[in-house]
């Protein structure tokens, strides 16, 4: 591959790295400031964000030679209403997680299909899992799984928090279908037109 789009690919991961993290605060000082946030919506296509998304993940400090990376989007994926930046952070957050959560390596794959209403956006992973008692609490703020395959990997606990506010804002659902040691499913749910807070 050529040196300089391998240069501007690792300058594109990382400056969404960074913009995602602060992103995360900036979010997370407004939802306790204010209470809620803000959609800047105009129509987006879904498909070059989140090949941009997964592309990044490759320069993750968690990503492995036993990683890899599918991406399943049809050319032909409709646009949405939405706000792009924070769809991106919520892929961001969704894929980083995967990566970051199979420490061992393993398939991180990432698909998104059009159903009558809405974009359905899933990331899946076979990594450590999750169980089933914790599938709630780590959507709450500062929660993270607590077990001995977890201590080592770093977090805020802010991630999943503030991925389902950004995707209740836009009138979505996400859900999570895991148990330890399995593969680990998130399902996001975006109607073609945000219905949160303009």
């Amino acid at each position: 591959r050529d040196t300089a789009e391998e240069c501007y690919e690792t300058i594109e991961a990382e400056a969404d790295r960074m913009l995602a993290l602060i992103n995360e605060l900036l979010d997370s000082a407004t939802l306790s400031a204010k209470g809620s946030l803000t959609l800047n919506a105009r129509p987006v296509s879904l498909g070059p964000l989140l090949h941009r998304a997964a592309r990044s993940q490759r320069y993750s400090s968690h990503w492995t030679a036993n990683h890899s990376m599918v991406v399943d989007v049809p050319e032909d994926l409709p646009q949405i209403v939405c706000d792009e930046d924070k769809v991106h952070q919520i892929v961001l957050n969704l894929l980083s997680n995967a990566v970051k959560y199979s420490p061992k390596g393993g398939e991180v794959r990432l698909t998104a299909r059009a159903s009558s209403e809405s974009i359905e956006i899933a990331v899946s992973d076979q990594g450590i899992g999750i169980p089933a008692d914790q599938h709630d609490r780590i959507f709450e703020c500062y929660e993270r799984v607590q077990d001995d395959d977890t201590r080592s990997i770093s977090g805020t606990g802010l991630g999943l928090y503030l991925t389902r506010q950004l995707v209740e804002l836009h009138g979505g659902g996400i859900t999570v279908e895991s148990d330890p040691g399995g593969p680990t499913v998130f399902r996001v749910s975006l109607p073609f037109q945000a219905s949160g807070p303009a």
